[in-house]
């Protein structure tokens, strides 16, 4: 494990930091995290159950997280606005975390990558496959959602409801039946052709050290699938 730090990344040309682990040679899977948390968020141990199935392990900063770049002198948005779906007073939007997440596997000289995303980390990884298909390996999406208003999202990132039903990408979506959001975790799998659905029993909207091997296994399961030869 090295910390470094990316600059230039993306159409926005952020700083952004990040870490790998294990063998370069094995498939490559980005963890993405969600709202207000760092890289760190993904346990150091949880990241070794990946690395100990075959996988080579990368995890980074959003920005505006951590050690990537803050955007400090960025106005407060309207909140409310941005709720019902005027984006037109925020400084950027998931879009333009998906062109960073791209941006960094440029960096990296990674051409695609299997992505795992857990809560807006999720959907960051579902506008990836949304904009950027021929990036993603597989897609793992963890207690996230569509947007969709009507099973309880908040709109503010707007419905990818009808774009993730044009997805043909391997897809995991896993959630915790004790989460708030649940019914996001139903939606994006019954939204996304051929998915798989896991939900764990007692698992809220978190990633508990108790099932850091089973949720690494349906993982590994997932990418050593998508990488044998069709």
């Amino acid at each position: 494990m090295r910390e470094e730090t990316a600059v230039n990344v993306g159409p926005s040309c952020i700083s952004m930091t990040y870490e790998s682990f294990g063998d370069p040679a094995d498939p490559p899977v980005l963890l993405i995290m969600g709202g207000n948390a760092q890289m760190i968020h993904w346990p150091a141990g949880f990241c070794s159950e990946l690395i100990a199935r075959g996988l080579h392990v990368i995890r980074f900063d959003n920005r505006d997280a951590g050690r990537s770049t803050h955007f400090r002198d960025a106005a407060e948005p309207d909140f409310l606005a941005a709720y019902a779906g005027d984006f037109s007073s925020v400084s950027y939007t998931l879009a333009d975390m998906a062109d960073d997440t791209v941006g960094l596997l440029d960096v990296l000289g990674i051409g695609s990558a299997h992505l795992v995303g857990q809560s807006m980390g999720g959907m960051i990884a579902q506008a990836i496959a949304i904009e950027h298909p021929a990036r993603v390996r597989s897609l793992t999406s963890i207690s996230s959602n569509t947007g969709d208003p009507t099973v309880g999202q908040v709109p503010a990132y707007g419905d990818r409801t009808e774009k993730l039903r044009q997805l043909r990408v391997p897809t995991l979506v896993m959630h915790g039946a004790a989460d708030p959001s649940i019914e996001g975790g139903r939606a994006t799998a019954a939204a996304i052709p051929d998915s798989k659905l896991v939900i764990f029993e007692g698992m809220g909207h978190n990633l508990p050290r108790e099932l850091w091997s089973t949720i690494a296994g349906h993982i590994a399961e997932l990418v050593h699938s998508a990488e044998k030869p069709t």
